[in-house]
């Protein structure tokens, strides 16, 4: 089978390389360098993106937005002259869905259908064939797709026959680890203005309930002083952006997702559009007047100390669970398999020790035993008062400390933490529990 490839950057050509072994490979992307590179692995330089679709059963997209992939199928000379009956398009863009099911719905006019498939695990994982691919559309389509996603990597995730489902799922997941990343950064940054090393807070965090994938793999990276990632700072900020803008779609408020927004907006502004992912280390450090590069011994841990640590790591889990829960609420909105989101979010960057433990209340009838409002309440209201003393702003725990300050004067003192579900439920005007998993 001849299969097409359009977009050849550092995320496109990792894929990419994969499909050279098992089929006729052309490919087309605008810088030279990178086509060279791709030719030298056994691909094909189509002349032009118009040829490619009239030559190839199967064009596969990765372009940096919904726009991008608009040109490319119907601007001038675009892949929609060459296209027929019959042919696939697979969007691997982290897209907007609704501007990819109009583009979609367009295609299927003539004949032509689309499969939304974007991925999840960064570079390195694609490097390696293991990325998680989201995916969606209709049977006979993804039937068709199923071949080339496979040879990408054997992690498919059919989302849904909804074209577009798949890069809400993609959004969903990494406001997600947008979240994470922001929450555990400004309470590393109070850690270490407290007295208490990275080290010890990592390994606090990777051994109870705040563990989550910025945890394992963003802060070692810190303590070690290299980076975490490549992913570029402005492709975050635009994908946080367009899953505010579905909750905006759906009426879903999104307090956690705002901040992150937030801290991302001011790093592009302040550090410029070159600024990569990893560049938020130091703004955050900046923020809470920390040098993250300075890593301090820890001093004798005294019984005050070692209580601390234990509120901050709760901290941690706490602004993680908000995260997860505001997220879920707005996928559910919009109509997602909340199931099928959690596969995603619990095999990438969206994983944390409680989206697992959520996606256990959230199937179960009874309440996990979680704890008290009234107990996670102590551990964040001792953690902000210190912040304030110590000059650390911390702006997603001081938001999550009022949703469950809120929830709690509504609901009772003695209210079960894990009730916040009903407050995200009637946040979001939509019903989550209990949800029904496949066995």
């Amino acid at each position: 089978m001849k299969v097409g490839y359009v977009g050849l950057g550092t995320m496109g050509g990792a894929l990419a390389r994969w499909l050279v072994e098992d089929f006729e490979l052309q490919v087309f992307d605008l810088s030279a360098r990178s086509v060279a590179a791709m030719v030298e692995k056994g691909a094909v330089a189509a002349a032009s993106l118009a040829d490619m679709a009239r030559d190839c059963e199967v064009v596969v997209l990765c372009l940096p937005r919904s726009a991008n992939v608009h040109q490319a199928l119907f601007g001038p000379g675009g892949l929609a002259e060459g296209l027929s009956a019959g042919k696939i398009i697979i969007d691997q863009t982290s897209g907007l869905p609704s501007e990819t099911r109009t583009m979609a719905n367009a295609l299927e006019k003539n004949g032509v259908y689309m499969v939304d498939a974007p991925v999840a695990g960064g570079v390195p994982s694609a490097l390696a064939r293991k990325i998680t691919i989201m995916a969606s559309g209709p049977d006979a389509a993804f039937e068709k797709a199923m071949p080339v996603l496979e040879a990408i990597s054997p992690k498919v995730i059919r989302c849904s026959e909804r074209v577009g489902d798949g890069q809400a799922v993609k959004l969903v997941n990494n406001a997600i680890n947008a979240g994470y990343r922001i929450a555990t950064l400004e309470l590393a940054a109070f850690a270490l203005k407290a007295g208490i090393s990275l080290d010890l807070f990592a390994e606090t965090l990777n051994s109870g309930p705040g563990a989550s994938f910025s945890s394992k793999v963003l802060l070692p990276a810190v303590i070690e002083n290299r980076s975490s990632t490549d992913f570029a700072l402005a492709l975050m900020l635009k994908d946080i952006n367009q899953a505010l803008a579905l909750a905006d779609e759906t009426g879903v408020p999104m307090p956690i997702g705002q901040l992150a927004r937030v801290a991302m907006q001011i790093g592009v502004n302040t550090l410029g559009p070159d600024a990569r992912l990893d560049d938020v280390v130091p703004l955050i450090g900046s923020f809470s007047g920390v040098d993250f590069s300075f890593m301090p011994a820890d001093a004798e841990m005294t019984a005050e100390k070692a209580r601390l640590l234990t509120q901050i790591g709760n901290a941690v889990a706490l602004c993680n669970m908000v995260v997860v829960l505001e997220n879920v609420a707005m996928g559910a909105r919009f109509g997602l398999d909340i199931p099928v989101l959690f596969d995603v979010v619990n095999a990438g960057s969206g994983w944390s020790a409680e989206a697992e433990r959520l996606l256990q209340v959230l199937t179960s009838q009874t309440a996990t035993g979680s704890g008290s409002l009234r107990d996670a309440l102590v551990d964040l209201d001792t953690v902000s008062r210190q912040g304030v003393a110590l000059g650390v702003p911390l702006i997603v725990l001081n938001e999550v400390r009022a949703i469950l300050r809120a929830w709690q004067n509504e609901a009772g003192a003695g209210a079960a933490l894990d009730t916040l579900t009903a407050a995200c439920e009637r946040a979001a005007d939509v019903r989550l529990r209990p949800l029904q998993v496949a066995v």
